[in-house]
């Protein structure tokens, strides 16, 4: 009885520091950094076109325009992700896209974009803007690639997008774009 009452308090300890540190060091930090930031910026000096205005939700997508969550379709292209080898931009894409951020975090500074809130979505369309719906970004183990899935509005389509980027010379480039059905 008594090595039973030892062994439950052993599970229990280990159960519960378990979920103590895994809360403690894997939390999500709900701002944005300024490294989040550039690949955001880096995603929208890509899609700029001259002639139509640029405007991002001011808030990141969980669900996709299908209503499937956006780490389901992440999960669902794994493959077409796989041979740039990261895995780890896949798990932490997956770790970061649980709920719902704020943008207010990244001033878009340099470039013609608006922060617009998804109520007035419709509006930007009508007047002919772009409007890109982002997830927050997820960073290989070395911080030197990352994926960010996006959903883009226009007047006469929707296209939706898995972003890979590379970083080269403290630069992010965008280094394939894969297209969701």
């Amino acid at each position: 009885m008594k090595k039973l009452l030892i062994l439950l308090v052993v599970i229990s300890l280990l159960y519960f520091g378990t979920k103590v540190f895994l809360n403690k060091w894997y939390k999500v930090s709900e701002t944005f950094d300024m490294e989040d930031c550039m690949v955001y910026k880096a995603i929208l000096d890509d899609l700029n076109d001259e002639e139509m205005g640029l405007a991002v939700f001011s808030k990141t997508i969980t669900t996709a325009l299908d209503g499937q969550s956006v780490q389901h379709v992440v999960v669902q292209h794994f493959f077409e992700i796989i041979p740039s080898g990261e895995i780890f931009c896949i798990l932490d894409f997956l770790r970061k896209n649980k709920k719902i951020s704020l943008l207010k975090d990244c001033e878009f500074l340099g470039g013609p974009y608006q922060l617009i809130s998804q109520d007035f979505c419709s509006f930007y369309l009508r007047r002919g803007m772009k409007i890109i719906a982002p997830t927050r970004p997820g960073y290989n183990i070395k911080e030197q690639k990352v994926l960010v899935y996006l959903e883009i509005f226009t007047r006469f389509e929707n296209d939706r997008y898995i972003v890979l980027l590379t970083k080269r010379n403290g630069r992010w480039m965008v280094q394939n774009k894969i297209i969701v059905e």
